[in-house]
């Protein structure tokens, strides 16, 4: 092979994977990014769901919440009595006050049956 054309290969990758890494919408971005850290992106990750809290509407994917604000969505903290049907994959169980509580990135949730279902509902402790 000519070594010009690997050069020209290799920028053509290069370029390609520069791009998919900057897409704002990309899910790995939502995926990655640590739990403090606040994560602004112009679409949700697919199968984000609606969280109602006090008049509020959240999203939620994968134990991080959303809130649309000036045509984006940035990550907030986990609003108390929030109802989830599913938890992070990376949780720990732990006991408070005798209670089992399930803790993802520093926000704990308690699980109660609701309409005949599991349910995670975000808790102070």
């Amino acid at each position: 092979m000519n070594p010009s054309a690997r050069i020209g290969r290799g920028v053509v990758l290069a370029c390609l994977l520069a791009s998919s890494i900057s897409l704002s919408g990309c899910y790995p971005a939502h995926a990655v990014a640590p739990a403090d850290r606040v994560v602004r992106v112009t679409s949700l990750p697919r199968g984000a769901t609606v969280v109602t809290v006090k008049r509020q509407t959240y999203h939620y994917h994968h134990g991080r919440f959303y809130q649309r604000q000036r045509g984006a969505y940035v990550s907030v903290k986990a609003p108390l009595g929030a109802v989830v049907t599913t938890l992070p994959r990376h949780r720990t169980v732990v006991r408070v006050n005798g209670q089992r509580r399930y803790v993802a990135n520093g926000v704990y949730y308690r699980a109660e049956r609701q309409r005949g279902r599991t349910v995670y509902v975000v808790v102070r402790r």
